[in-house]
């Protein structure tokens, strides 16, 4: 690989894994970082629709959003706090 030539990772669970900001801080303080994010609408209806295949949950749609379950997938500024604690915002 040549020395100019740009290098990067794509991990879509990444943000989501509790202490991941601090380890890519230490490893990597200078790269940058690029978060995309669903529609939170979307992701939620798509987390209870996979929940609902693979753990037979008997509540309905509506009463989905009760479960906490959930909220951390589609409350992104969440995932968000511990990158922008330690990363510069550019």
């Amino acid at each position: 690989m040549e020395e100019d030539q740009k290098r990067g990772e794509i991990d879509t669970n990444l943000i989501a894994r509790s202490g991941s900001a601090e380890k890519l801080h230490a490893t990597f303080p200078e790269t940058k970082k690029i978060a995309i994010f669903r529609n939170p609408a979307d992701r939620f209806y798509s987390s209870y629709m996979q929940a609902t295949r693979k753990q037979n949950i008997a509540y309905p749609l509506g009463d989905a959003w009760n479960q906490s379950r959930f909220h951390d997938e589609v409350y992104f500024h969440r995932l968000l706090e511990p990158y922008l604690a330690l990363f510069r915002k550019e």
